[in-house]
């Protein structure tokens, strides 16, 4: 026995066993071909591609990897830094029996033709890798069918992976089908003609991260109910919600939050889709947070941290006893706590109840709208710049001991300022029914160069502080005109048809327009011979500065496009000075420079303001600064008073026009008649149009309101009134227009329009109604001798001449005869009708005199004796022989150019109609 177990050592009972081999494919390589080798491998080999092209398509029965040249090289953002390929130009089919196979480091072109469907890689396996692979132009053929792609992942092939790839100009990228728990990870899908990655229904499980959806018609499509989680990708749709719509869409249900932000998937960011609530308790942290549009974002007692935030048009963050927690760029962080809403990413925040301000510095450039009664307070460090704290009723806010303000080119309005700390600036704000009150202790307050427009008196220091209220020789003013070493921003004329600046100094334009803002100086001290300047705005709503002086200024661009830490309505910075030609400077109040921006597609309200120095961005040796040639000497003046411009409204919507009930009207004698409707005419007398309009956002030019009567003549309407209207929860102005009609007018249709514009420029058109203008109507009744009295339709021609007997008008009208008479209203007869003749084309002419009353209304009767008289059968207006010859030569039959009564036969009864008018003649026209 021991003697067996030495023989089983030395020979082991199975000899199957062997390492994995390697071949090689190449022009001049053991293989010359892919399917050589796929024919000479074992399960578990490699087969290794030089760098070429391989004009073949190859069936793996076994578990096989296959790697080209570029096995460990990446193609997830693009092929520029990859070694030369293996091109194969035609398919690899992966059957159930090759499960485990692996592909890697090749390139794919044209794919091969799968029942009409090119693909280059068709998987129905499981547990395929798919690694580091380029696929190029596949399924862009001809022929190739509507599901041609360039990978896919068949019934079965559960487990797949796709990493590393670049799908490019395929016409679609991936499809997964019936299978499972597939991964696709850093992958580049860009320009795919239909589709990036199609999912089926019955696809579950896929694990879609880290991939990049660029310039694809559609980036994902879901074709089953349920959701698929494409978070943590790129869509290259930056700060907004990957689309629905347009190009690179997804389709299909799908959740789509956080996304990647940047190209280099670092910026990760979470969207709201839909209103939600974090509740009592609950703290959600993000890095950054976009809200979609119409959506509302409650925190309810929770907290929402955040270092960015983005929020799309009508989105609110809603505050509820909760607070909110900004994360700050020099790594630490402020807490607002309290109840307030959150607009236009914190450029606009409406304070509803007492909130508190904590943390680390946080820099706000935000409007501020705060309820009645409400107290602010700030335990932390606050830096506002250009806000406006605008109270509803009064309202306080408290600076409390070792906290910190700087507050510099505010609008308070209604608001109580308390000062119990000793780092707080207060400068350059202008205070309206609004006061500032120092109390003890407090040593190093500053408050300086503030426009108190009610008195100085409402600025109140209580003894024992040491407070600051004067710096380079001036202090606290009450008026604008007292300032001085100002600075102030101005929007300039665009001279633009349509676009107003208002006498506050409000621009109003349209998306697109150029603009120009002048950097005013005014009110020097000392004679000024350099200035610098720290501008901010936001590129959301401007953009492409352009700097020039004006002379006797030169000047010198700093910097531009530099970003700001900063929270609100700006987001870059721009630093520039300006030389005066002499070096002695000027005294001289002047413009300085101009800047040339263009207002964004978006629109919205924003305004260019001056900006503290931020020290971790701005060059160390500039600032908001003058230098002052004082004593044959320069010396810096550090605190101009520098305002910020006026409110640039950008807007590219027309006005909402509204009709009224009856908003085209005339009084006919028993009150207003809406003249619009068929069949009301519009008389003379005074015509009565009225409609509402309503502009969100620059407001309406009332000046631009008309109405104008369009047809053959363009009438305009004189305004009558206007006047204020609430209208579905929107104030409207409701205007009121009149239009005398009198002789001047002429008869006939017309489009009544009403136009208006908004103050920038847009206009909106409304067609109120259409009306017809008839000054004179006439009824007239109608009679043929011996008609019949059934019904009888027949043209009758009436002639309108004046007193000269000379022809006014020619008119033929249709009429419906019932017992021999028909009655008609005949509109828009000429003005100076004294006579009105009818004849028809059985009959001869028969001419009445006639009258209209003050309204336009008259009554002629062609019965009785004024009948029309029959026999005329060739319209000579005489009957003679040869109407009598006509007669004969349709008796008994059914002419109806000779049947005189209407009856429908030619008979006796015409024949004695015509005999008894026999050698008579009608009336002239």
């Amino acid at each position: 026995m021991r003697f067996l177990k030495f023989l089983l050592f030395l020979f082991p009972l199975s000899t199957s066993v062997s390492s994995a081999e390697t071949l090689t494919v190449g022009s001049a390589e053991t293989y010359p071909s892919i399917s050589s080798a796929v024919a000479a491998a074992d399960s578990g080999d490699v087969i290794l591609l030089t760098a070429g092209i391989y004009e073949e398509s190859v069936t793996l029965e076994k578990a096989i990897t296959i790697q080209g040249p570029n096995v460990a090289v990446s193609a997830e953002t693009g092929i520029a830094l990859r070694n030369p390929e293996a091109i194969v130009r035609g398919g690899i089919l992966i059957p159930a029996s090759a499960a485990g196979s692996q592909i890697e480091g090749i390139a794919f072109e044209n794919g091969a033709d799968y029942s009409d469907q090119f693909v280059a890689i068709q998987v129905e396996a499981e547990d395929v890798s798919l690694r580091n692979l380029v696929f190029g132009r596949v399924g862009t053929q001809p022929t190739a069918g509507p599901d041609s792609c360039a990978a896919r992942f068949a019934d079965g092939a559960n487990r797949g992976l796709v990493n590393g790839c670049f799908f490019g100009q395929n016409l679609n990228g991936v499809v997964l089908r019936s299978a499972d728990s597939a991964i696709l990870t850093e992958n580049l899908f860009s320009a795919q003609t239909a589709t990036g990655l199609v999912l089926s229904a019955s696809a579950t499980g896929a694990t879609i991260s880290r991939n990049r959806f660029v310039g694809n018609q559609i980036a994902v499509r879901n074709l089953g109910l349920d959701e698929v989680d494409l978070s943590s990708n790129y869509w290259a749709s930056n700060w907004q919600f990957p689309p629905v719509v347009g190009g690179n869409r997804i389709e299909g249900p799908a959740i789509r939050s956080p996304w990647y932000s940047d190209w280099e998937l670092e910026s990760l960011v979470h969207g709201v889709s839909a209103d939600e609530i974090i509740g009592e308790g609950e703290r959600v942290s993000v890095s950054n947070l976009v809200v979609s549009e119409s959506v509302t974002y409650s925190v309810e007692g929770g907290e929402l941290e955040l270092a960015h935030l983005v929020m799309e048009p009508n989105s609110v963050l809603r505050v509820v006893g909760g607070q909110l927690t900004l994360g700050l760029p020099d790594g630490g962080s402020h807490v607002i706590a309290g109840t307030f809403e959150v607009t236009h990413s914190l450029g606009s925040i409406e304070i509803l109840d007492d909130t508190d301000f904590s943390g680390s510095t946080l820099a706000l450039v935000s409007d501020f709208h705060i309820a009645d009664g409400v107290n602010l307070s700030v335990t932390g460090s606050l830096d506002l710049d250009g806000c406006s704290l605008l109270g509803e009723g009064d309202f306080n806010l408290s600076v409390n001991i070792g906290a910190t303000l700087r507050m510099r080119r505010c609008r308070v309005e209604n608001g109580n300022l308390f000062i119990v700390a000793n780092d707080v600036l207060v400068a350059d704000n202008h205070f309206r029914g609004s006061g500032v009150t120092v109390l003890g202790p407090v040593d190093g307050a500053r408050i300086f160069h503030n426009v108190f427009h009610d008195g100085v008196d409402d600025l109140n220091v209580f003894p024992g502080t040491v407070v600051v209220t004067e710096s380079e020789s001036w202090g606290n003013v009450e008026s604008d005109a007292e300032t001085r070493n100002r600075l102030v921003l101005n929007w300039l004329e665009t001279g633009l048809d349509g676009r107003t600046l208002d006498a506050d100094g409000n621009l109003y334009v349209q998306p697109g327009d150029p603009v120009c803002i002048a950097i005013e100086s005014g009110g020097f001290t000392e004679r000024i011979q350099a200035m610098e300047a720290l501008l901010a705005y936001h590129t959301g709503y401007l953009s492409q500065p352009e700097f020039r002086p004006t002379s006797p200024w030169d000047n010198e661009l700093y910097f531009d496009d530099q970003p700001l830490s900063v929270f609100g309505k700006v987001d870059t910075a721009v630093g520039f000075g300006f030389n005066h030609e002499s070096p002695e400077g000027s005294l001289t109040d002047n413009r300085i420079g101009e800047i040339d921006l263009v207002a964004a597609m978006s629109e919205g309200r924003t305004v260019a303001f001056f900006r503290e120095k931020d020290p971790a961005n701005d060059m160390p040796l500039i600032d908001t600064r003058l230098t002052a040639w004082v004593a044959d000497d320069a010396e810096y003046l550090n605190e101009p008073f520098t305002q910020n411009s006026s409110v640039l409204t950008i807007d590219g919507t027309v006005p909402q026009m509204t009709l009224e009930p009856w908003p085209v009207t005339q009084d006919l004698g028993e009150g207003p008649v809406d003249v619009s409707i068929d069949g009301v005419y519009t008389r003379a007398g005074t015509l009565d149009v009225s409609f509402a309009a309503f502009d969100e956002l620059s407001g309406l030019n009332l000046d631009t309101a008309s109405v104008r009567l369009e047809g053959d003549s363009m009438l305009p309407m004189i305004l009558v009134e206007t006047t204020e209207v609430t209208f579905s929860g929107e104030l409207y102005t409701h205007f009121s227009f009149e239009l005398p009609i009198d002789a001047s007018t002429e008869d006939g249709l017309y489009n009544v329009v009403a136009r208006v514009s908004d103050r920038s420029g847009n206009e909106a058109s409304l067609l109120l109604g259409t009306i017809e203008v008839a000054r004179q109507i006439l009824a007239v009744e109608v009679q043929g001798q011996e008609w019949i009295a059934g019904g009888l339709n027949r043209a009758v021609e009436f002639v309108f001449t004046d007193s000269s007997e000379v022809v006014l008008e020619r008119r033929t009208i249709p009429m419906e005869f019932s017992n021999q008479i028909g009655m008609a209203s005949l509109v828009a007869v000429p003005l100076g009708t004294a006579h009105v003749s009818a004849k028809t084309a059985w009959t001869l002419r028969h001419r009445l005199s006639c009258s209209f009353d003050s309204g336009g209304d008259g009554t002629v009767s062609f019965t009785g004796t004024n009948q029309l008289r029959g026999g005329d059968l060739n319209g000579d207006n005489v009957i003679s022989l040869q109407d009598f010859t006509l007669l004969r030569d349709s008796y008994f039959t059914t002419d109806s150019g000779a049947d005189i009564d209407g009856s429908g036969g030619v008979n006796i009864v015409d024949y004695n109609i015509l005999r008894s008018n026999y050698f008579t003649a009608g009336s002239s026209e």
